[in-house]
């Protein structure tokens, strides 16, 4: 079966990431398909494998520029996040699938695998509860380090990004749009990890560049995290520790009710706990910054809750298995 992917970057990592990690779990769970993966931007792309150029293939996907001459027909096409397909693109043979992005909202599952008419054209929503199409696993948890060796492995990774890193600290992957650097100022107990965040001084933790292979070891490495968007959220949702997100923001405050969905999802029987959530989460969306000690106190009644939404995630199953079951079902 020839799969089509195509990726237009408007967001410069999120989209990238997104999508090629959906075309690999597609690959690792379907080796015989024909997956060729499009893309509008390969700067990203190159930067977030560690590479100074773009091959013909990798990790057997066939990677090619988004505007081409000429396309030959696919089977699927999938258009990542509402992204489009060219205009000189021919219709699929059998349909095209756009993978919208993640939602934690109570709609996600009434819009999931629906059709648009009248061409054969099918949204696949990402998410969290029963009814919508999951997370990508892909090789995440190939990677997954258990405490009984968690420093051992902490100093293993450290050496390998050239860094001086105390194991027996509190360490935090720190992905974020914007945060206060007081926030991080408080944070004495803490080592900060993550991509370079250029609003930061050097002094308030080990900002590096680092690829998404790199970032996954970090994530399992970590006792907890701060992220962003939408990558970085799934990958901090399947590890099972604390998190905190930032949404995008919106107009009119829109993503505001992207993270009451989120909150109510991770949180949902105990009110006290919800009341938690919510004012760090808010705290973090409204003011750019966290109360750092607070934070660390009610992580105690907090971190249940965290594995509690793992185990749900992963009973619902990949969303690379769960598309790929859509696609056989649609093609018998």
């Amino acid at each position: 079966m020839k799969i089509d992917i195509f990726c237009r970057v408007i967001d410069f990592w999120g989209d990238v990431a997104v999508s090629w990690r959906l075309a690999c779990a597609l690959k690792k769970v379907q080796p015989q398909w024909d997956i060729a993966y499009y893309c509008d931007d390969w700067q990203p792309w190159c930067t977030l494998m560690g590479m100074a150029k773009v091959p013909e293939y990798y990790q057997g996907i066939a990677l090619k520029n988004y505007q081409q001459k000429s396309y030959a027909q696919a089977d699927i096409a999938l258009e990542m996040l509402a992204g489009g397909l060219p205009k000189n693109y021919p219709a699929p043979k059998s349909m095209s699938v756009n993978v919208e992005y993640l939602t934690a909202e109570d709609w996600g599952a009434d819009c999931h695998l629906k059709q648009s008419f009248p061409k054969p054209h099918f949204f696949f929503l990402p998410g969290i509860s029963q009814g919508t199409g999951g997370l990508v696993f892909g090789d995440f948890f190939e990677k997954q380090v258990f405490v009984q060796d968690i420093k051992v492995q902490r100093l293993a990774w450290a050496k390998k990004m050239g860094l001086k890193l105390d194991p027996e600290r509190n360490w935090v992957s720190c992905y974020l749009y914007q945060i206060s650097a007081h926030s991080l100022q408080n944070a004495q107990e803490s080592i900060f990890l993550g991509p370079a965040l250029p609003h930061l001084k050097p002094d308030f933790g080990y900002f590096v560049p680092m690829t998404l292979a790199q970032y996954d070891e970090l994530l399992w490495l970590c006792d907890q995290h701060l992220v962003r968007g939408e990558d970085s959220l799934s990958r901090a949702m399947l590890t099972g520790k604390p998190f905190l997100w930032q949404a995008y923001p919106q107009e009119n405050e829109d993503h505001e009710k992207k993270v009451q969905a989120l909150i109510n999802q991770i949180s949902q029987q105990e009110p006290t706990e919800k009341e938690m959530l919510k004012r760090h989460f808010f705290s973090l969306n409204k003011q750019q910054r966290i109360d750092w000690a607070l934070w660390q106190k009610e992580q105690n009644h907090l971190a249940r809750n965290f594995k509690e939404l793992q185990k749900r995630v992963i009973a619902l199953g990949s969303q690379e298995m769960l598309l790929s079951h859509f696609i056989l079902q649609k093609n018998l």
